[in-house]
């Protein structure tokens, strides 16, 4: 057929005007079928539903009295369910639509179903560009690889209430540039944020937290702030952090609270540390350790050998009562220790009396009391002094004195003392008052009650039992060298066999009688203590201490033995250890890997070295000496490190060790050169 195969037409304009019914029991079959039957392609419209104005209706479907499908005029398709909503749109091909399309919901047919909304080519999907409600996104929303998801205008909410679940995650497999997110943003007011973090309900939680495991982070940072050109700004691992900051400007600023440093330092390059505030405030530096350190409270080091700068300066502008450095001092060491590190010539303390008018250069006051060899100034040199030098020296060869000036005044109102003197000089071995010149003028009597200087005999008699010759002292820190009885024999070329001490007794002496008693630890001049050395008028010699003996030999007549006597035992620690001619006889070992170093000579000598720890120890010889085992050659070492392993050398000439034993084999030693 060519043209129309029938046309109904009806000039109603009230009521259906073509109406058809199925009134029997609604099976599988349809009211109205329109169907075409070729298969050819064609341009045709199988059913063509045309609308002369957009007043009308172009297209009604109802079910169970309700309009489930409606086209108007304008070609606006709506889909309404069967109680009022929205309702489902259900396709299996592709649905194409080219102007504005509204739908309530999106879901896939079945649980096992993906519903996909893909952009062509360039184009993409726009979900909520014009929306001036929210955009909602349930559950998991996943944007394929390679694609974007775009949020124009507004903002992306993601609400939850689950309270042990996490509101975004963000995985990303990038390991060498890019990043899990990425913000751009424009803010440039005072108020604007590019990133914004609320939450009002934290107690114990993080507002922002950051890991990565120890492990796994080398030299990345927890932070990196960029400003376009360099770093400025990193917490690296370990909560390690580096500013870089700009020159003359605040870096760091705490309006208010403390820093608080648990543990570390503050290591200042090229920089300073400065503190001012106008408040009365002290800047205290507090160490609480019980134990005996030996680290200062605070150390200033001026470590430039050619600095001329002021290691600490103080300077204190207050002229009412103010004082420029007060110490307290609770303690029984010094409150002030000054010492040399090395030689040096200028004067310990330096004090300027330009501006000091009437006043004391030097004030020591106070309810001393002090005691015996105590003094408030005590001067003790241990030294030799020079020439010409003194402990105290006073110069006042400048300027005129006053009518009663002194160089040295003592001036002395205290109670009597009884044996109390203004001025004590105990001299043991010099002259104690020397006068080079002046008139020395002793307004009392003056009584020489000890120190006797005589070029001739002093001879001694006692005869009761009850007498004797007593020198008793409580002085401390004599010179070096000195002692309370000297005897100073000036007489070279003597040819007679004379003693500077003979102690003679008359007859045989008791078996309880001594020639010599040295007692330490004694309560008094007459008392007994711990006796430390005696000789017996029997000969026998006996001593607490070290006996050391500097001749070549110690003899005896073949038939004297020694017991009880124990070998020094010496541990090398971390080595090398010089064994030195003065050792012969030691017992060495090691706790770690170590070296000796054995003495020139080896005539006489005799050393023991035990491995008491499973690392090396070395025994290396002199120069060219020679030890004899195994493969040495001059010079070569021995090593072991088993532990219990022990080698004895002795010498019995120059250049050579023997081996007198090892134990438990000679295998273990061997030749680590």
């Amino acid at each position: 057929m060519t043209t129309y195969q029938q046309i109904l037409t009806s000039t109603k304009t009230d009521g259906d005007m073509f109406l058809i019914q199925g009134l029997g029991a609604f099976g599988d079959v349809s009211v109205l079928r329109v169907e075409q039957k070729t298969g050819n392609a064609t341009n045709g419209t199988v059913l063509e539903v045309i609308s002369a104005d957009t007043d009308v209706d172009a297209l009604l479907v109802t079910a169970n009295s309700v309009n489930v499908i409606k086209v108007n005029g304008a070609g606006t398709l709506s889909l309404t369910g069967a109680t009022g909503l929205t309702g489902d749109l259900s396709i299996t091909g592709d649905l194409a639509v080219s102007g504005s399309w509204t739908v309530n919901a999106l879901a896939a047919a079945t649980a096992t179903q993906t519903l996909t909304l893909d952009g062509n080519s360039t184009g993409g999907v726009t979900i909520g560009a014009t929306s001036t409600g929210n955009v909602t996104l349930g559950d998991d929303v996943v944007v394929s690889d390679g694609y974007n998801m775009t949020v124009g205008e507004g903002s992306l909410t993601i609400d939850n209430d689950a309270t042990d679940e996490t509101a975004l995650t963000i995985t990303t497999d990038a390991t060498t540039s890019g990043g899990g997110i990425s913000i751009v943003s424009a803010a440039t007011t005072t108020n604007g944020k590019a990133i914004k973090v609320v939450a009002d309900a934290v107690t114990t939680g993080d507002l922002l937290y950051l890991e990565s495991s120890a492990t796994g982070m080398t030299t990345g940072n927890f932070i990196n702030c960029y400003n376009g050109s360099a770093t400025v700004f990193e917490v690296g691992l370990y909560g390690a952090a580096i500013i870089t900051g700009n020159a003359s400007t605040d870096v760091l600023t705490v309006t208010a609270g403390d820093i608080q440093l648990t543990a570390g330092d503050i290591d200042l390059d090229n920089g300073q540390l400065m503190v001012n505030t106008a408040q009365d405030l002290s800047n205290n530096i507090t160490r609480d350790y019980a134990g005996a350190g030996t680290a200062a409270v605070l150390v200033v080091s001026d470590d430039n050998t050619a600095s001329t700068n002021i290691a600490l300066d103080i300077n204190q502008d207050g002229t009412a009562g103010s004082t420029a450095v007060r110490i307290i001092h609770d303690g029984d060491s010094p409150a002030i220790d000054i010492s040399a590190g090395v030689a040096r010539t200028g004067n310990v303390i330096d004090i300027s009396m330009t501006n000091q008018v009437a006043q004391n250069g030097i004030f020591i006051d106070g309810a001393w009391t002090g005691a015996s060899d105590i003094g408030m100034i005590n001067l003790n040199p241990t030294g030799s002094i020079a020439a010409g030098a003194s402990c105290l020296f006073i110069n006042t060869d400048t300027g005129t004195p006053g009518a009663s000036g002194f160089g040295i005044e003592i001036d002395d109102d205290s109670v009597d003392g009884g044996t109390y003197y203004a001025l004590l000089i105990n001299s043991a071995n010099n002259e104690g008052l020397h006068v080079e010149a002046g008139t020395s003028l002793f307004a009392e009597a003056v009584t020489f009650t000890a120190g006797i200087d005589s070029d001739g005999d002093v001879d001694i008699d006692l005869s009761a039992n009850t007498e004797e010759v007593s020198i008793e002292t409580t002085a401390v820190d004599f010179a070096a060298g000195s002692g309370l009885v000297q005897i100073h024999g000036d007489h070279a070329g003597n040819t007679n066999d004379m003693a500077l001490l003979r102690l003679v007794y008359q007859a045989d002496a008791d078996a309880q009688d001594t020639f010599i008693s040295c007692v330490d630890n004694s309560t008094g001049a007459a008392a007994n203590g711990d006796v430390q050395f005696k000789v017996g008028t029997n000969g026998d010699i006996t001593t607490a201490g070290t006996l050391t003996v500097n001749g070549a030999q110690i003899i005896g007549d073949g038939a004297t033995e020694m017991v009880g006597v124990r070998h020094d035992v010496v541990d090398g620690g971390a080595g090398p250890t010089a064994v030195t001619a003065a050792m012969s006889g030691t017992v060495f070992y090691n706790s770690e890997a170590t070296e000796f170093d054995l003495p020139a000579d080896p005539t006489g000598l005799e050393f023991t070295f035990v491995v008491g720890n499973a690392s090396n120890l070395h025994i290396d010889p002199n120069g060219t000496d020679q030890i004899l085992h195994s493969t040495c050659a001059a010079g070569d070492r021995i090593l072991s490190a088993t532990v219990g392993d022990t080698v004895t050398l002795v010498g019995l000439d120059a250049g050579a060790w023997y081996v007198k034993a090892m134990y438990p084999a000679a295998t273990d030693w061997t030749d680590a050169d």
